[in-house]
């Protein structure tokens, strides 16, 4: 039977791990998720497994015997009660809706009714799962719903693989754990005497469940991020590559090439319309020159946290004005390449977040853009929506396209599809780099070879202060 101290070692573990590692009330959630679900097999194990094994080596004292067996009621109690509960919950988070506490309590009535009324009707040491199995039911069936209901919703294509795995496996896992513990089982009673279970035993090959669940967190959590968390193996392994690499220092060397690039071109057009004595549109230029400047002195006075790590110096950012005034920066290059910007500013919001990176991130999203289209054929798009709580910032063109084989390598340091001494394949990793510093992500939501790229970045809900919609009209 030391397949069930496996078993709620293997769960209690995975909740620990996740509840540490997650910067989310979901992640955290489905950590306390994982914790109650293991309450089971904690229980089974300390009568099954623990106390006898306890009481071949020497004669258990009764006080102990009796506080184990105290100690599996409870486990049992947490298990058909308060698990279903925190699935619930889960999958409120998971799915977004409007998590505020007092409407938490109050659905937790369903769970507290049914345990004080259980706890009333019927001795301590009997679990009469029969009555606990509709309360149950109705959390899992509300459950699963949000999750498969977040999933539809999804509309950024990396978002929606991930919420994919989750809802197959963690739904998969619930529907069985219900068959097997909830329906298949009927009364079990911890008394002194013996511990007794009625069912019809499908709950006896669990262990195969739990195997596979253990499997499939480990594996989508380290390699991809699976239940929208990513496990720390692989992000420290990145830190520690950034910082070995002293890719600090080298983003700068990014920033600065981009901010000469803008300084050279406006230089350009000013010495043009100086001869041609086209005044006013050289004066407009040189003023130009001031922006890219001051942001150039701000960068190079933050030298120290780029050569280290990322540190936030927060502000309130309006985010529409941030992307305009970005691809107003642009307009000498739009012009030498012919290229057109179309923006759709669905939603504005103000962000809290730190002006510097945030600029320098969408700027260098916007040249790579620029970058990856033909000239005179060229078309960036710009968007901003809503989704849920989050604020999506789309920057899409009709270039040439990412393979498919580099989604996952582009945002890595130094790797760059192209191929010239003037890129150092920095550019996306720092926008990676600055997105997780403001618990956000930024990744590929659609790319096909010759059919071009949409980047989407995606701005939690913890991030925005205020926002207006002023529709979809575009401008």
């Amino acid at each position: 039977m030391i397949v069930y101290v496996c078993m709620f070692l293997s769960l209690w573990t995975m909740g620990v791990i996740i509840i540490r590692l997650s910067n989310s009330r979901y992640g955290r959630s489905h950590g306390y998720t994982l914790l109650a679900a293991g309450c089971g097999s904690f229980a089974f194990s300390l009568e099954l497994t623990i106390l006898p094994f306890l009481s071949q080596i020497s004669e258990v004292p009764s006080f102990l015997a009796e506080s184990l067996r105290i100690l599996s009621i409870a486990a049992c109690y947490v298990y058909w009660i308060v698990f279903p509960y925190c699935y619930w919950l889960t999958a409120v988070y998971f799915s977004e809706l409007n998590n505020r506490s007092r409407w938490h309590r109050l659905l937790m009535l369903p769970a507290f009714v049914s345990a004080i009324y259980h706890l009333a009707s019927y001795p301590l040491h009997e679990i009469h799962i029969e009555f606990l199995r509709v309360p149950a039911a109705v959390y899992f069936a509300f459950g699963i719903s949000l999750y498969i209901w977040a999933y539809l919703k999804e509309k950024q294509l990396f978002m929606k693989q991930i919420k994919f795995r989750t809802v197959v496996v963690f739904n998969s896992a619930i529907v069985w754990a219900f068959i097997s513990d909830f329906a298949g089982m009927s009364l079990i009673t911890a008394a002194p005497s013996a511990f007794t279970v009625v069912s019809n035993d499908v709950w006896k090959y669990n262990y195969w469940l739990i195997a596979g669940l253990v499997g499939f967190h480990l594996y989508f959590g380290a390699r991809y991020g699976f239940l929208g968390v990513k496990m720390r193996l692989q992000r420290q392994k990145y830190n520690y590559s950034m910082r070995a690499l002293t890719m600090g220092t080298t983003i700068l060397n990014q920033s600065l090439k981009n901010e000469i690039q803008k300084i050279n071109q406006l230089g350009e057009q000013s010495k043009r319309l100086a001869a041609e004595e086209n005044r006013d549109e050289a004066l407009q230029t040189v003023g130009s020159l001031s922006g890219v400047a001051v942001h150039l002195l701000t960068v190079l006075n933050r030298i120290k946290d780029k050569a280290d790590d990322i540190h936030l110096q927060e502000t309130e950012v309006p985010i529409c004005p941030l992307l305009q005034e970005l691809v107003s920066e642009m307009q000498l290059l739009l012009r030498e390449r012919n290229l057109q910007v179309q923006t759709d500013f669905r939603i504005d919001a103000t962000l809290r977040c730190d002006r510097t990176h945030i600029r320098e991130m969408f700027s260098n999203l916007l040249l790579n853009a620029a970058e990856a289209v033909e000239p005179g054929k060229g078309l960036i798009s710009v968007r901003t929506e809503s989704q849920g709580k989050r604020v999506i910032v789309e920057i899409a063109d009709n270039g040439c396209g990412i393979p498919k084989k580099d989604f996952s390598r582009v945002f890595e340091p130094f790797y760059t599809t192209k191929h010239d001494s003037s890129h150092y394949g920095l550019g996306l990793s720092y926008c990676s780099s600055v997105m997780r510093k403001h618990d956000g992500s930024v990744s590929i939501a659609g790319s096909a070879a010759g059919t071009g790229t949409t980047i989407a970045v995606v701005i939690p809900g913890s991030r925005v202060i205020c926002r207006t919609e002023p529709g979809a009209k575009a401008k």
